[in-house]
Formats: structure tokens, C-alpha cells, sequence
């Protein structure tokens, strides 16, 4: 809703002031309809479900962080195994040849590889190696959480914006918090870039 009282443009053109009305009137219509819709009766009502969703958007950004976590976890331990099947046989010919000084310079990048993935596992703590096609299943898993994860935030995201714009206007109608037209814009700005 626009503060007609304290808007500018309003105050310059009579045309902006009657629009402004009109689209006051249409936009309350509709918030009423929405807290009707959402089972809205009270302000405490309507400022728990702010809240909640606030949270929940939290909470799934939390989720999706830890995903992503891990999805580094499996792409470093893939890389990591992908490099040590490619060069354990060269490694295991180099501790046969007992450690031969002419086998390590003519094979130092295939054995430097090995002995890199070995301590990367070994830091893991890892007894045995996972299997490629599982850590692929797994990825592949996650990513599907993260999409769905993604999408619920988005979801709960517009869901925000929708109880913010009806609380916005409640207010405006039972005058409870008439702000300038500036400030209003200001704080719009602000809350759209927070909810993206």
C-alpha cells in the first residue's frame, strides 16, 4: 500500500493521489482475502507465521550448506580415488623395484599422485576405500536433496514476502506504523535483497 498522506508524488499530482487510492483499496481487498484465505484472524497470528518461515529458511539453509559440504567431501574423495586407481599399479611396481631412485624419477608424477591420495584417505581415517559408483550414487542423492531443498526455499521465500506485504498493509490500515514514502521504499529494497 502507498502512504498517501506522506507521499510526494501524491502531493504533486491529483492523477498519482485518486491511482494511489484506488490501488490502496485493491490492495487491501486483497490482503484481507489473504489473511482470510491463510486463516489469519490476528496480528499474533499473522507475526508467527513471519516468524516461522523465517526459521524455516534458516533451518533449509542450514540443510543446504551441509549438503554442499559434503558434496565437496565426495568430489575431493573422487578425485582423490580416481587419481589412486590410475596410478597404484605404477606405485606398487616402485615399492617392488625397492624404492628404486631410476624407477621414482622416471615415474615421480604417477607415484607423487598415489602417495597424495593415500594421505588424503589416510586423514579421512579411512579403512577401506568406497567404491566410485557409490560415492556417484551418493552425489547424485544429494543433489537431488539440494534441488528439493532449493526449491522449498524459494517456496517459503514467496510465502515471506506474502505475509510481509500482508502485515505491511495491516498496519497501514489500522495506522499503526504510517512511514514515508522513502523509507518505505528503502526498507523494500532491503527486504528484497535479504530474501534472495
Amino acid at each position: 500500500m502507498i502512504d498517501v498522506e506522506n507521499s510526494i508524488k501524491a502531493q504533486e499530482s491529483e492523477g498519482y493521489k485518486n491511482w494511489a487510492v484506488k490501488h490502496n483499496l485493491k490492495q487491501a481487498s486483497e490482503t484481507l482475502l489473504f489473511l482470510q484465505e491463510n486463516d489469519l484472524e490476528n496480528l499474533d497470528k499473522l507475526n508467527n507465521f513471519v516468524e516461522g518461515s523465517e526459521n524455516r529458511i534458516t533451518d533449509i539453509q542450514s540443510e543446504i550448506s551441509s549438503v554442499d559440504s559434503r558434496l565437496k567431501e565426495i568430489a575431493s574423495l573422487q578425485k582423490h580415488l580416481s587419481a589412486y586407481n590410475k596410478t597404484r599399479n605404477v606405485f606398487e611396481q616402485y615399492q617392488r623395484s625397492k624404492q628404486s631412485p631410476d624407477f621414482y624419477r622416471k615415474h615421480k608424477e604417477a607415484i607423487d599422485k598415489c602417495i597424495k591420495a593415500k594421505e588424503h584417505f589416510d586423514s579421512l581415517g579411512l579403512e577401506t576405500l568406497p567404491k566410485y559408483k557409490d560415492l556417484q550414487a551418493e552425489y547424485s542423492a544429494l543433489m537431488g536433496e539440494k534441488n528439493k531443498a532449493y526449491a522449498e526455499r524459494n517456496s517459503v521465500k514467496k510465502e515471506l514476502r506474502d505475509y510481509i506485504n500482508a502485515k505491511r498493509n495491516i498496519d497501514m490500515i489500522l495506522d499503526n506504523h504510517p512511514e514515508p514514502e522513502a523509507n518505505r521504499e528503502e526498507r523494500t529494497r532491503k527486504e528484497r535483497t535479504r530474501t534472495r
